[in-house]
């Protein structure tokens, strides 16, 4: 179930390597095709907020990076709340 592995992975998406958070995020996106994942699309924008942050420096592939906005897009993100992250 969908709902279930996003409920159990959300709340520890900050403690995720890189690309473990690319892989959760953009499959859970693929597999849900965007629906019923409001609370844990909140939670991964924050974390991608956190994780682009221009302090740090990302491990991510521009590749990586596309698929990131696709995935956001596929699960309702508004402009401001990933795209328009500094």
């Amino acid at each position: 179930d969908v709902k279930g592995v996003a409920c159990l992975v959300g709340p520890r998406l900050t403690e995720l390597p890189e690309d473990l958070f690319y892989r959760c995020i953009y499959g859970l996106a693929r597999i849900s095709r965007g629906r019923g994942l409001e609370d844990f699309r909140r939670r991964a924008e924050k974390a991608l907020a956190r994780l682009l942050h221009p302090s740090r420096q990302t491990g991510l592939k521009p590749t990586q990076l596309v698929h990131l906005c696709w995935a956001f897009s596929r699960l309702s993100s508004q402009p401001g709340e990933v795209f328009d992250t500094p």
